[in-house]
């Protein structure tokens, strides 16, 4: 079986390094080698290495991979976007083959109908529970780190407002308070409240009166919540950790017109605990394409 492995962070070069740990599995990258030239094979196989920039001049080479393995979040205006270059979505279009596996998260109907087009078996990695699950708790662990540094001080003891109660916001409550923090949690859903509350943490159905009490703000709602009126309510020395994507919790030009300090922080496990991250999405695509996991290389790894 021949993977590629194309742009993101650095979680898809441990993803890609733990694949290439199985037996019959060729991996290869596009735009992860340090140099940024373009594809390179790093397990074996008779292909060779492949130096080309353009995925269009890879296909007259490599006719079709039986997967792809874009990013966690996979493009960002027609896109592909790796750590030294951007690559158009639409010039996978050579790599693709009928039956080709494509592993993506949160494309556009147009880039997941082009795929269908091309025959492609489309993965969405945030329909993956166990891997969903994995990545928020690595994110509250980075968004801990952050905190940390930011604030020059323990987070035990600091008192913390957690907008939204999804997966995202429970790992952060339990991380939190497991530290010693105060948290308080604000959610729409009243039903959401009573959980949070259960959980250990003081539930907040008003939010301004929260917000003007709250040493750090850490949002997981990407929806507009905080306007004027909120962003007023805030403590002069308090500051918001986003976690959510685009668009916010809030504007940040306004935010920075009103004089609020807020760090907007995406892609936390590929930043913070990227050889975790990636052998979290290996596992996602080991178990969907069901590759062996007992291969000989595995074996003496451990």
């Amino acid at each position: 079986m021949n993977i590629l492995v194309i742009g993101g962070d650095s979680r898809q070069i441990y993803c890609a390094g733990r694949l290439a740990l199985i037996e019959d599995v060729n991996v290869f990258t596009l735009g992860l080698d340090e140099d940024g030239s373009g594809l390179k094979q790093i397990k074996g196989g008779s292909k060779g290495s492949f130096w080309e920039t353009s995925p269009m001049n890879i296909a007259s080479s490599f006719p079709g991979f039986d997967a792809v393995i874009l990013p966690y979040l996979s493009t960002k205006d027609g896109l592909i976007v790796s750590k030294r270059s951007v690559i158009p979505f639409s010039e996978i279009k050579g790599l693709i083959k009928p039956g080709t596996a494509v592993f993506a998260g949160r494309l556009t109907e147009g880039e997941t109908g082009l795929l269908v087009e091309l025959g492609a078996k489309v993965y969405d990695w945030f329909s993956d529970e166990r891997l969903t699950l994995s990545n928020s708790r690595l994110t509250a662990e980075g968004a801990a780190q952050i905190i940390i540094r930011r604030s020059k001080r323990s987070l035990g003891g600091s008192k913390l407002l957690i907008l939204g109660w999804g997966r995202l916001a429970r790992e952060c409550s339990e991380l939190f308070l497991r530290i010693g923090a105060g948290v308080s949690v604000w959610a729409r859903r009243s039903e959401s409240l009573k959980q949070a509350e259960k959980s250990g943490c003081t539930a907040i159905p008003e939010l301004i009166p929260a917000l003007s009490d709250a040493d750090i703000v850490v949002s997981t709602v990407p929806a507009r919540i905080l306007g004027e009126a909120e962003l007023s309510s805030l403590k002069k020395d308090s500051w918001i950790l986003e976690l959510a994507s685009s668009p916010y919790s809030f504007d940040p030009s306004l935010a920075r017109l009103m004089g609020i300090c807020y760090s907007i922080e995406p892609g936390i496990p590929g930043r913070f605990t990227p050889e975790s991250a990636g052998a979290a999405m290996a596992e996602s695509v080991i178990s969907r394409l069901g590759l062996d996991l007992n291969s000989p290389d595995e074996g003496r790894e451990h």
